[in-house]
């Protein structure tokens, strides 16, 4: 027995709704989701406009300004300290690991690093890795807790549990086009040691900012 036209209407009917409100629900996804990913570069500065493509301005670049003008220096009497006188900067020889995220450890090798060190990364906007201590002056060790990583949390932490995944895997896919590492985002950092000495060498390094969130 053929079906009515009357049932064939109200199932095309019902189809054409249920197709329509899939399509609505895809482009409201679609819409939070590039909210969100806005929200989350305006708590990253350091981000070039409109792609989440890891350019940013290391935070070392405003310490070495070079733009100022300097001061003639005057001439002083120069006094050639003792050796017992004599403080040597820190120097970086190695990382026990180059690449890294949120809740990794990471221990730095080299010498004259002291009581207390600073650890300084170029993308991190807080002192977080201060007066970190050093037993034998050869290494440092400390656990990445990055703020950067926060802020990336705040542009989404309003939204529910399933649209956050959906934005972050959304965030992974953008920044990963260019970048050998696939499963989160990845950026290129620095990180250096300063002791009352003085600054050590700077190493470059990567930083997964979206690991852990």
């Amino acid at each position: 027995m053929m079906p009515s036209k009357r049932f064939v209407y109200i199932a095309l009917g019902l189809l054409i709704l249920v197709f329509g409100a899939f399509l609505v629900k895809q482009y409201t996804k679609k819409q939070t989701i590039q909210s969100a990913l806005i929200s989350v570069q305006k708590n990253l500065p350091f981000l070039s406009s409109g792609e989440l493509d890891g350019n940013f301005v290391s935070l070392q670049d405003a310490e070495t300004d070079t733009s100022k003008p300097k001061s003639k220096p005057t001439t002083k009497p120069t006094t050639v300290p003792s050796t017992e006188e004599v403080i040597t900067s820190p120097v970086i020889h190695s990382l026990s690991r180059d690449v890294f995220g949120n809740g990794d450890t990471i221990t730095i090798y080299g010498d004259h690093f002291m009581e207390s060190n600073d650890v300084i990364l170029s993308i991190d906007f807080k002192d977080a890795f201060t007066g970190i201590r050093s037993t034998d002056g050869k290494s440092i060790t400390f656990t990445a807790n990055l703020s950067l990583s926060q802020k990336v949390f705040e542009g989404i932490s309003h939204l529910s549990p399933e649209m956050r995944k959906s934005v972050l895997k959304q965030m992974i896919i953008d920044a990963s086009k260019d970048s050998p590492y696939k499963d989160g985002w990845y950026i290129p950092a620095t990180i250096s040691i300063k002791t009352e000495a003085g600054l050590s060498n700077i190493i470059p390094i990567t930083v997964n900012i979206t690991k852990g969130i």
